[in-house]
């Protein structure tokens, strides 16, 4: 997906689900029953803002190993800041994304070759 009109994320934001994944992710990866569990919602629920997020890129998904030899999928916020500028009668919304060193390698180096 392109980058969210300001709408879909006013949208997003609005939700008290999407707010609090974003927030219980924030502090720590989290897979997607314990989230059911920490939001107090249905699976259905976190399921669908989790795709939600996904798609704006706010979340990242990771598979985890368990001590017992399991993994399962767990998912973590990876969004800093939201910033909305009004300005000659539009909205422009900016978000901020966490990047770890390999993607600002990656993203440095299509950069240079672009120019």
């Amino acid at each position: 997906m392109g980058d969210p009109t300001p709408e879909e994320v006013f949208e997003l934001m609005a939700d008290e689900y999407a707010r609090e994944i974003l927030a219980q992710t924030s502090r720590q990866s989290m897979s997607a029953p314990e989230l059911v569990d920490s939001c107090d919602a249905s699976e259905r629920t976190i399921y669908r803002r989790l795709e939600q997020l996904q798609s704006f890129g706010l979340v990242t998904e990771s598979m985890q190993l368990d001590p017992d030899g399991h993994h399962r999928t767990v998912y973590e916020a990876v969004l800093e800041t939201v910033r909305v500028d009004l300005e000659d009668g539009q909205y422009e919304v900016r978000l901020q994304i966490e990047e770890d060193t390999a993607d600002r390698f990656a993203r440095m180096w299509k950069d240079i070759r672009d120019e």
